[in-house]
């Protein structure tokens, strides 16, 4: 026999027909009791055989053609789905930097208030010694003012009685 470069469809109908003429020759030789077997397994047989004939891609250049074209088509939506996850983790990122910028900017701004709230008791102490010591000066004034007054009466009066 010629070996020639077959199809991969002819060569799985040769390599069946091969072997549902050695299931005659078994069959031949089988007592009628197990007939039955070697039956059911030449009707699987013929039924692959009709499914490889009516079934089998011819043109699996078609098949490799479409099957790159899907597996592109596939690279295209992983390409474009990482790149969508590194822009979802590039703002989560950015976000994350914002978040990070205002809670520094807050902690500032926190002991900045710390700070002119201590300041502001510090004016307050000062303010009410500032006050305390006015209140004491308008009451030694006042003193002053309430001796000076006694001092004229007495002058008045001792002028008065003296001349």
């Amino acid at each position: 026999m010629l070996r020639r470069n077959r199809s991969p469809k002819e060569e799985l109908t040769m390599l069946l027909t091969q072997h549902e003429k050695f299931l005659d020759r078994v069959k031949r030789k089988l007592p009628k009791e197990h007939k039955k077997i070697i039956d059911d397994e030449r009707k699987s047989l013929n039924e692959q055989i009709t499914a490889i004939k009516e079934n089998f891609v011819s043109n699996y250049e078609e098949k490799i053609k479409l099957f790159e074209k899907e597996k592109k088509s596939f690279e295209q939506k992983i390409k474009k789905l990482e790149r969508t996850v590194k822009r979802h983790e590039n703002k989560i990122k950015k976000r994350t930097l914002k978040s990070n910028y205002w809670n520094a900017k807050n902690e500032r701004l926190e002991l900045e208030n710390y700070v002119l709230l201590n300041e502001i008791e510090d004016w307050k102490e000062i303010y009410i010694i500032q006050h305390e010591e006015i209140n004491d000066q308008e009451k030694r004034i006042e003193d002053l003012e309430l001796e000076m007054k006694n001092l004229q009466v007495n002058y008045w009066i001792t002028s008065r009685f003296v001349n």
